[in-house]
């Protein structure tokens, strides 16, 4: 079998060498050989030419809960005799961007209609990524505090020095005072003085706490504002080609202006660096900074996440939200105060 799967992988890779413009869909259906007992597939793709004939006893539907019922259903009908959904229904539901579709009850993964229906199921109650202190919010709203914390607050130490409000709390919102919405192209929105924030709470964290580029994940609803971050983190890498990030120590709980990181503390008792609102990252920082929408970072984690809202408008309407980070999340929100832009913690 090892010497046929072998041959398969030949012919495929000759497949796609001798035309380079062949896409997975065009590839012969007899390259797929009979023995062959797991097969991973979209379900869009299971109802390709390529797997014409093809039957499936056993079905394990990953991220079910994000897939359409009409998706989800091209598997199962594969002479599917047993079939294992693995998702949550409290989490991204399938996107469905027609009113009228979404009226029919398409917006309603299969998985969440067998739920509703009463299949049985098994939950999976220790979650091992967050932080107890983030994890808690979720737990009560969505879970019923059916969860029960597989690490400690000690398993994930949080930045230092940051300004968390609450040492033990690592959750900080920001504050974008002058931030305002603009409407972009396709109907999505961007807010550049919430992306300008972002940045310093990015230089921040690279420069002053020492923190890994891999370790951190920017996310936001909106497509615009993940091109908006996207261009402006490219610009930041070139700059730090050319100069260093200089670093200024500011006194612990003094006043500064809105163009620096600082850090307020009833007891002063030390002094913490910050990087100044210009400031470069490290070089190439942003080529492996991540930046993703709610959407794409579905299922995955970082040890810190930065979330940028984006909303924002005359009436003060705001939006924020937490993210599913492993140690630490930072949240960045505009309103119509006319207080400073500042990232500042209170002890």
């Amino acid at each position: 079998m090892a010497g046929q799967l072998a041959g398969m992988r030949q012919e495929l890779v000759a497949e796609v060498l001798s035309n380079p413009s062949n896409h997975h869909h065009k590839f012969r259906p007899s390259l797929l050989h009979p023995q062959l007992q797991v097969i991973c597939a979209t379900c869009a793709a299971v109802g390709s030419d390529v797997l014409a004939g093809a039957t499936f006893p056993l079905v394990v539907l990953d991220e079910a809960s994000q897939a359409a019922e009409p998706e989800a259903l091209i598997p199962l009908t594969r002479a599917a005799q047993h079939a294992v959904l693995v998702g949550d229904h409290l989490q991204l539901p399938p996107v469905c961007n027609s009113e009228v579709a979404a009226a029919a009850g398409l917006a309603v993964s299969h998985f969440e209609r067998l739920m509703a229906a009463g299949v049985p199921s098994a939950m999976l109650q220790v979650p091992y990524r967050m932080h107890p202190a983030l994890s808690a919010f979720p737990n009560a709203a969505f879970y019923s505090n059916q969860l029960t914390d597989g690490i400690t607050a000690s398993q994930r130490p949080s930045p230092r020095p940051f300004p968390w409000p609450q040492a033990e709390l690592p959750l900080l919102f920001v504050d974008v005072a002058e931030g305002q919405e603009e409407a972009a192209a396709g109907g999505s929105k961007l807010n550049r003085p919430e992306a300008d924030m972002v940045q310093q709470v990015l230089v921040h964290l690279l420069t002053v706490c020492g923190e890994r580029r891999s370790s951190l994940r920017v996310v936001t609803p909106y497509l615009a504002q993940l091109n908006l971050l996207s261009q402006q983190l490219a610009g930041l890498a070139a700059a730090a080609a050319a100069s260093t990030v200089q670093s200024s120590a500011l006194a612990g709980g003094s006043s500064s202006s809105s163009s620096h990181l600082h850090y307020q503390q009833q007891q002063a008792d030390g002094a913490v660096a910050a990087a100044p609102t210009g400031a470069s990252l490290p070089a190439a920082a942003a080529d492996v900074l991540e930046i993703k929408t709610v959407d794409g970072y579905q299922g995955r984690e970082k040890e810190l996440v930065l979330f940028s809202a984006v909303r924002a408008n005359a009436q003060a309407q705001r939006c924020a939200a937490q993210s599913a980070a492993a140690s630490s999340s930072s949240s960045s929100r505009s309103s119509s105060s006319s207080s400073s832009s500042q990232l500042c913690g209170s002890g």
